[in-house]
């Protein structure tokens, strides 16, 4: 199941990544609401991996956590470049994941079941207005029976909100904030690795 989790959430970062690209071209609105924090992450900044509490770990007496999630295995450590997630205080959020870039915090995917899309939906535009752009669209299964599948972004100066109504399956919903910068250089090195491959045939 974690390996289906992990496979499922690469596949929503590749996703978002092509959104960045496309989004960075077009003319959107300004987010007067653009966060700094995201359940205590600064995105774009060195990931403090000896924060991060395990998973059903006991913590100690002290000060509060720093982040207000868990990692699913054990210890993180500086040389992951991703991590599996859970604990969120929001509790449509069911797992989730954060991508690292250089050891910065990247890309932090959340995801949830379609049947809290709403209430996930809601809740981000209340906590940050609403979206810079909003398509509508749709998806079909292997069956051919179709789907909504909207989705809603959020681009500010350093950092993009995107949530996908279905995303790795038509029963899920994906969102992701992401550091455009640090983004932006993954899916350079991406397309440069694309390139060297086309080359060799």
């Amino acid at each position: 199941m974690r390996r289906i989790a992990a496979i499922t959430l690469l596949a929503f970062a590749a996703a978002a990544h092509a959104q960045i690209a496309k989004t960075q071209r077009a003319k959107t609105l300004p987010w007067a609401k653009e966060p700094e924090l995201v359940f205590g992450l600064r995105l774009g900044e060195r990931f403090d991996h000896d924060a991060l509490k395990p998973c059903g770990g006991v913590m100690a007496d002290g000060p509060p956590p720093k982040y207000s999630f868990c990692h699913l295995f054990g210890r993180s450590t500086p040389e992951a470049v991703q991590l599996l997630l859970s604990g969120f205080p929001v509790s449509a959020f069911k797992g989730g994941s954060l991508s690292l870039e250089g050891g910065v915090a990247s890309t932090l995917m959340l995801e949830g079941s379609h049947n809290d899309h709403s209430d996930i939906r809601a809740v981000l535009i209340e906590r940050y207005g609403p979206p810079t752009v909003s398509m509508p669209g749709t998806v079909s299964n292997r069956m051919g029976a179709s789907f909504s599948n909207e989705t809603l972004i959020w681009t500010g100066k350093n950092v993009m909100l995107t949530l996908r109504e279905r995303s790795g399956k038509v029963d899920e919903t994906g969102v992701f904030f992401q550091h455009i910068p640090s983004a932006s250089k993954s899916i350079e090195r991406d397309t440069q690795r694309r390139k060297g491959e086309a080359s060799k045939m």
